[in-house]
C-alpha cells in the first residue's frame, strides 16, 4: 500500500527538488526538514491515512542513472 507525489519540476532551473543521484544512494536517510513543503505534505497525509510507503519519483528514481 502506496501513495504516489507526481509533481512538476518546472522550469525554474535556480530550484531543484531533492532527488536521489548516484552519490546520494550511499546517503542512509533523506533529512524531512530538507524536503520541499509538497513533500512534507505528502508524507505528513501518508502518515495519517496509515499508509506506509510514499512514491516520489525524484527520490525513488536515481536522476543520473542511464540504466533507468
Amino acid at each position: 500500500q502506496y501513495i504516489a507525489l507526481s509533481h512538476c519540476w518546472g522550469s525554474n532551473r535556480s530550484f531543484q527538488p531533492p532527488r536521489t543521484t548516484k552519490k546520494t544512494m550511499t546517503e542512509p536517510n533523506v533529512d524531512f526538514n530538507s524536503l520541499t513543503k509538497a513533500f512534507q505534505d505528502t508524507m505528513t497525509l501518508a502518515r495519517r491515512l496509515s499508509i506506509p510507503y510514499v512514491w516520489i519519483d525524484s527520490l525513488c528514481i536515481i536522476q543520473d542513472d542511464k540504466d533507468n
